[in-house]
């Protein structure tokens, strides 16, 4: 039975000077994949735009996206919320403490 290994994106896999993800980084993670599911677990949602270079990159088994508001296993979605829109409009008029109309 194969374990669990999680990583983040960012300050984590991706070098913060270059914005890539090191060869030698997903030598390892390839080499993990044989005992391993590999998982990613990130603040981003890798199915914007801008990460979706690095989800098709790493082909991670599963991914918690948006700090575990959407979870993915392969291409289908397992999990996801969203905030209601009361409590949107709550959190805009207390921005910095200060109520904005």
């Amino acid at each position: 039975m194969k374990s669990i290994i999680s990583f983040d994106l960012d300050m984590t896999l991706l070098n913060p000077k270059t914005h890539k993800i090191p060869n030698s980084a997903m030598e390892a993670i390839n080499r993990l994949r044989k005992s391993y599911y590999i998982v990613i677990a990130t603040g981003r949602d890798m199915d914007n735009y801008f990460s979706r270079q690095f989800r098709d990159i790493i082909q991670a088994n599963s991914i918690i996206h948006s700090n575990g508001a959407k979870i993915t296993a392969g291409s289908e979605v397992i999990y996801e919320t969203y905030m209601s829109n009361s409590l949107v409009k709550a959190v805009l008029k207390l921005r910095n403490g200060k109520i904005y109309l």
